[in-house]
């Protein structure tokens, strides 16, 4: 036998129970003989069941659709940029990796970057420091590298640097930059080995 299923009306106010107390959403849908249709809680439209404003009209969906899509495009563009710089080829200058020093021993470290990409590297290239030791005497993080064409080199100075005074091993890491913060291409460092001299270390 069919069962009598009563068309849901759309709530004006709180409903109650025969004695006049307000029902809870839990006593209605637990209500026997009562089949609410699809999306529709006993006469309750989803809408009523949320906050105004967690409701989306149409202009606002496809409004963060089409924010989504240019945050995702531009992600997209900025790593082809960065591929189209390449990864390049910097072979010491001078200064190779665990150099000997004495302790506060001042020195100028320079390296050979070579524009191995397609594309040319912006104007404001800079070397940058980005973890390690600081051995730069006047603090500064950034040196000038310029514009640099595919298949064409450049020689990148810092200013003068000085080690600590503690015998030990010091290691300095640096990439290159543009000035909105995008990196490219490996880390390079500089790496020392300090200690004292002495007769003693020449066996003298």
């Amino acid at each position: 036998m069919a069962e009598d299923v009563s068309a849901p009306t759309e709530l004006t106010s709180t409903p109650v129970d025969n004695a006049g107390r307000p029902q809870s959403l839990v006593a209605l849908l637990s209500k026997p003989g009562t089949t609410p249709r699809p999306g529709v809680l006993y006469g309750i439209s989803p809408a009523r069941l949320l906050p105004q404003a967690q409701l989306l009209d149409s202009t606002s969906a496809a409004s963060f659709s089409s924010s989504a899509t240019k945050n995702e495009n531009k992600d997209v563009d900025e790593d082809a940029i960065l591929r189209a710089w390449g990864i390049p080829t910097i072979p010491d200058n001078n200064i190779p990796d665990e150099q000997i020093f004495s302790p506060g021993a001042e020195f100028v470290k320079s390296w050979r970057m070579r524009n191995d990409g397609p594309a040319p590297w912006p104007a404001d290239t800079e070397l940058v420091f980005v973890a390690g030791d600081r051995l730069m005497i006047d603090m500064s993080e950034r040196f000038k590298v310029g514009a640099v064409p595919p298949g064409e080199e450049v020689d990148v100075w810092t200013v003068e640097m000085k080690a600590p005074d503690v015998p030990g091993k010091y290691i300095s890491y640096w990439r290159l930059c543009d000035s909105k913060g995008r990196r490219f291409g490996h880390s390079i460092w500089i790496e020392l080995v300090l200690f004292f001299f002495s007769p003693f270390s020449y066996g003298l």
